[in-house]
């Protein structure tokens, strides 16, 4: 599954023809989505910013990050973030002002995260041989690609 939020064109309060009440003006577009995955409840991954388990072995990253026309912004502080209504999880994007366009692009994963990744890679370079280095060029630049080569090897069979 993928989704992306996108909103071109949008009428911000105190634009000419908005239907907002006279003297309004918008600075933040707020949306709130539902998101429901195969487990009882949405739960943040241990260890991670904004990465959550929706249970049956998939994972959803938020990013901070937002395209406002074009150019890539953070969101304001404590955004996204996620509330519980009802025994429903709610999560929030607020994107700041734009003239031309918004979008937003969550990562969803099957299997793995981010997290696990970074430990992996941490283990394969705390486990390198560096007995095998001994400061000559040749040896050290085998090495760096020796652990290169482990770490793309961690990264591309997950």
């Amino acid at each position: 599954m993928k989704f992306n939020i996108r909103f071109p064109n949008w009428r911000w309060c105190g634009d000419e023809g908005s239907s907002c009440r006279a003297g309004d003006v918008g600075e933040f577009l707020e949306l709130d989505i539902k998101i429901k995955g195969a487990a009882e409840s949405v739960a943040l991954i241990q260890g991670t910013l904004n990465t959550y388990d929706l249970g049956g072995d998939a994972n959803m990253t938020l990013t901070e990050k937002v395209m406002l026309d074009g150019v890539q912004r953070q969101m304001p502080a404590g955004y996204p973030s996620m509330r519980m209504q009802g025994g429903s999880q709610i999560f929030t994007f607020r994107f700041p002002k734009f003239s031309q366009s918004a979008e937003y692009d969550p990562l969803l994963r099957q299997g793995w995260h981010w997290g696990q990744i970074m430990q992996a890679a941490g283990d394969a370079f705390n486990n390198a041989d560096t007995a095998a280095v001994d400061g000559s060029i040749p040896q050290s630049s085998l090495s760096i690609l020796a652990f290169l080569l482990v770490v793309t090897g961690v990264v591309s069979s997950l």
